[in-house]
């Protein structure tokens, strides 16, 4: 699922909620590629703390975050998803990271501001034979 052209609280409760019904449907393995929610201003500390809690409801087998707001994303999410997630510091680190993740079959959702970058990432999966 690549919505990595933009992201805001509201799109990503949007684009998460469409992925736990997809991944229920399929019962298979599910990944999160997420980014930073850019240009939030003042409220963006506070945005990546509700996203973090809203991942706690949400049924995934790994997180990879990339982008500023690290701290409050991850204070957000808890001990047990806290163990799921990973965070890169760039694109490059993310994608090595996920070489090893993608194994084929699983749901991956791939969400973020589009001055991240994400959208390379959806690319690289595309461009895999096993990765749709």
């Amino acid at each position: 699922m690549d919505d990595s052209y933009n992201a805001s609280p509201i799109s990503m409760k949007q684009a998460l909620n469409s992925f736990a019904y997809y991944l229920n449907l399929l019962r298979g393995r599910g990944i999160l590629v997420l980014g930073e929610m850019m240009e939030l201003g003042d409220y963006a500390r506070l945005a990546h703390k509700h996203l973090g809690r809203l991942l706690r409801g949400i049924k995934f087998d790994a997180l990879y975050y990339v982008g500023g707001y690290v701290e409050e994303l991850f204070s957000g999410l808890g001990k047990e998803k806290m163990k799921k997630a990973v965070w890169a510091k760039n694109l490059e680190e993310l994608n090595r990271s996920l070489e090893d993740e993608i194994l084929g079959g699983e749901l991956v959702l791939v969400k973020g501001s589009h001055r991240v970058g994400l959208w390379r990432i959806a690319d690289w999966l595309r461009g895999r034979e096993d990765a749709l």
